[in-house]
């Protein structure tokens, strides 16, 4: 399953970069090895496929191929849309396998900001919308 899930999230994000132009599947890669078993793998490679590509997989298709656990996972930690984040909060915290990604995705996110050379005023307004999201998570 784990390496079904990075072989199509290579695919997917195969042309999708981050700020810094490193490839996008560079980054879900170190999120999935920080996660500790399978079915966290699996999503953390997934997490971003329906939300960034939408035109070339849904919900419903990762589903299929990976089952409901894990088709559950990624439909609650993808946001949707003109989505307010107070509902997308409350959706993915009632999910505790994308939840557990997510946790792990914010974290390695505050981490990574250490290691930028952006704009110190945009690095101090990540981290902070970061770890304001974090912290409602743990609460």
């Amino acid at each position: 399953m784990v390496i079904q899930a990075r072989e199509l999230s290579k695919l997917i994000h195969q042309e999708q970069t981050d700020q810094e132009g490193n490839p996008h599947y560079e980054y879900l890669n170190a999120l999935a090895e920080d996660c500790y078993f399978d079915e966290m793998k699996a999503v953390a490679y997934l997490q971003d496929a329906v939300e960034h590509q939408p035109d070339r997989i849904s919900a419903g298709d990762i589903r299929r191929q990976f089952g409901d656990e894990i088709g559950d996972a990624v439909d609650a930690i993808t946001r949707r849309p003109r989505e307010r984040s107070e509902d997308y909060y409350v959706r993915l915290k009632q999910n505790p396998l994308a939840l557990g990604v997510k946790m792990k995705d914010l974290r390695r996110r505050i981490a990574d900001l250490e290691k930028t050379d952006a704009d110190e005023n945009v690095t101090r307004a990540r981290r902070e919308a970061y770890q304001a999201s974090l912290n409602y998570f743990m609460n």
